[in-house]
């Protein structure tokens, strides 16, 4: 029973009592009710309360099903993410007969630039308003769109050697394309990443985000720290295998994953996690 102090009923006494093992005694956080007796004072129970609520589920917090679920799902998104972006300066640096694009390092670094004021646009411009669409369909769309994206580099790398190969000369689309496809797979993986982190915010009650941002945090950072070792070792292998596609495969076998994951997240996770206020009583 939770008793709220009201102009009538509550009379706040400091030297009221409390019983305690069949005794009373004096107690400074009772408050006298009219008609019921001295009985703790309501901040009292409330704080006994949360209290005894915080420790009991203090330990299980990091275990519960779905933080476990949707920080892991960051983890293999970000480990994603920086694979494909270790990956895509090798392929573009790679000559065209083993399957890249045969770039030197001014036209990366102009492909990266184009992309790179696209996505400040999209930041600044377009990203703030999608917050409010359901965190599920951005995961989704992001992490869907970016898996399309990430198969489409060996692709375009094909079409471009058989051209070259056929022709002799470059093909003439492939500027539009890739600044296209590069700058696409940036924005859908910062989609991607926005729904996936609201969707960490609102695993657990507002007391707890820094608990579950701490454990998604150091998946991503995981992530981050084996992600460039394990793509070179990875890219090695694919080379003397003559088989550049496999990094691009692995990572969308990531996305896949994701996006696995995320289908079976559950709807909750769409709005913050709070708990029910208890009704007061009138006495």
């Amino acid at each position: 029973l939770y008793l709220h102090r009201t102009s009538n009923g509550v009379n706040v006494n400091s030297t009221a009592v409390r019983r305690r093992n069949n005794s009373y005694e004096t107690d400074p956080t009772a408050v006298t009710v009219t008609g019921l007796g001295p009985v703790a004072h309501p901040r009292y129970v409330d704080a006994v309360q949360h209290n005894s609520i915080k420790q009991k589920r203090a330990i299980p917090v990091l275990k519960q099903r779905n933080v476990v679920m949707v920080t892991a799902n960051y983890g293999i998104l970000a480990l994603a993410a920086i694979l494909l972006d270790e990956t895509i300066p090798l392929m573009l640096k790679l000559d065209t007969k083993s399957g890249g694009f045969g770039f030197n390092t001014s036209q990366i670094g102009i492909l990266f630039s184009f992309a790179g004021v696209f996505m400040i646009v999209f930041t600044l411009m377009i990203l703030p308003g999608l917050t409010a669409m359901s965190k599920r369909f951005l995961n989704s769309v992001g992490t869907i769109g970016a898996l399309i994206a990430c198969i489409m580099w060996p692709v375009i790398a094909e079409v471009n050697n058989v051209w070259v190969a056929t022709t002799h000369q470059p093909f003439f689309l492939l500027w539009p394309i890739m600044i296209f496809i590069y700058t696409t797979k940036a924005i859908l993986t910062n989609v991607a990443f926005t729904g996936i982190l609201m969707q960490v915010n609102h695993s657990v009650y507002m007391e707890d985000l820094g608990k579950v941002n701490g454990l998604g945090q150091s998946f991503a950072s995981l992530a981050r720290a084996i992600g460039p070792a394990f793509g070179g070792a990875l890219w090695s292998l694919s080379y003397d295998l003559n088989f550049v596609m496999l990094n691009f495969i692995i990572v969308a076998l990531l996305f896949a994953c994701s996006e696995k994951l995320n289908s079976i997240l559950p709807p909750q996770l769409e709005f913050q996690k709070t708990r029910s206020q208890p009704k007061s009583v009138n006495i």
